[in-house]
């Protein structure tokens, strides 16, 4: 009974020891660095899911456009189906400018905080990968 006991503190006690590592090295970087670190991976987050769905939306918006012309001319479904995909269309393109601009945003943000937060020194410029 005892060595289960042993076995289950050891369980415990020994995720509470990696948490403990992990706020002594976020304590030995500056904030600067966990902001850029945080930034940095909203802008790969950015480049992976709006550049996957903007993707989509040219796809999806190209075959509803095209298949529109094959829609008959009278009612309203061709003009409806060939609106929607303009929509779509338009939306990958503003999906694809979002992708392209985040990372300028961002180290814009950087690099205004690094230098309100500059106690003295040079500036250095910092940029996401």
């Amino acid at each position: 009974m005892n060595k289960y006991v042993n076995a289950l503190r050891l369980m415990v006690m020994l995720p509470v020891f990696l948490s403990l590592l992990s706020v002594v090295a976020y304590s030995q970087t500056s904030p600067q660095q966990l902001l850029t670190s945080q930034l940095c991976g909203v802008v790969e987050g950015i480049r992976t899911v709006i550049g996957f769905i903007a993707l989509v939306m040219f796809l999806v918006g190209g075959v509803l456009y095209a298949g529109g012309h094959f829609m008959p001319a009278a009612g309203n479904i061709k003009s409806s189906m060939q609106g929607w995909a303009m929509g779509m269309i338009v939306g990958g393109v503003l999906g694809i400018v979002l992708v392209i601009l985040a990372p300028y945003i961002v180290n814009t943000i950087i690099n205004f905080s690094s230098a309100t937060g500059n106690t003295g020194g040079s500036i250095t410029s910092v940029t996401c990968p």
